[in-house]
């Protein structure tokens, strides 16, 4: 046990309940840090139990490093819907970082030099152009091919957690709702799929496995 912070903690309390009285609230507070809050959190307590007799957060804490929250945290690390959701993540970053240098690029290319283009996966490329502009839709569809290949991940490898189907869920929304659209057309079992359905697919899967 950390003597000095257990002498600490006792003068605290001995001075607000017999005096003498901090000078100020900076005083109160510096002395509540030092002591009785760093010798319960290093102690492992609870602020409410000691403070108030409520034991929530005691109990939680001691949940929190129990054996079977160990078990729970290490099958979530194992899912492998974590690293597909950041790699998708990363994919997207990359992809969104090009905007910054085509707004610079139209500025400083005429028109007539700007007329490569991309469009649903595939590149035109006028050879007239400024080669700056054939490299900057060049990187668009190689980014563009390595997020799609991103999300179709999501879709064919299953969560093997309830963690990780919710987890998939969420960002599946919270994509679309940042203002994405998830890619389509994909072919899978000789029909063509949306990306939508082969989520929904995936995740039925996953949960008929985990319920079984």
């Amino acid at each position: 046990m950390d003597e000095r912070g257990a002498a600490l903690t006792l003068e605290y309390f001995h001075r607000r309940v017999h005096g003498p009285a901090f000078k100020d609230e900076d005083e109160d507070t510096a002395a509540y840090y030092q002591g009785p809050l760093e010798f319960f959190r290093s102690h492992g307590q609870s602020l409410d139990w000691v403070h108030q007799g409520n034991p929530g957060g005691l109990i939680c804490g001691l949940a929190k490093h129990s054996s079977r929250a160990r078990e729970v945290a290490d099958a979530a690390k194992r899912d492998p819907i974590f690293d597909l959701i950041e790699q998708h993540k990363q994919a997207v970053r990359e992809l969104d970082g090009l905007c910054p240098e085509q707004a610079v690029l139209e500025k400083e290319i005429p028109h007539q030099h700007r007329k490569s283009d991309l469009w649903c996966g595939e590149l035109t490329i006028d050879p007239s152009d400024d080669p700056r502009w054939i490299d900057l839709f060049t990187k668009y569809r190689d980014l563009g091919d390595k997020e799609g290949a991103a999300a179709i991940e999501l879709v064919l490898v299953e969560p093997t957690t309830l963690s990780g189907v919710l987890a998939l869920l969420t960002y599946a929304s919270e994509h679309t709702q940042a203002g994405y659209v998830w890619p389509d057309n994909f072919v899978v079992d000789d029909r063509i799929r949306d990306w939508d359905y082969l989520m929904r697919r995936s995740v039925v899967a996953s949960l008929q496995r985990l319920e079984a």
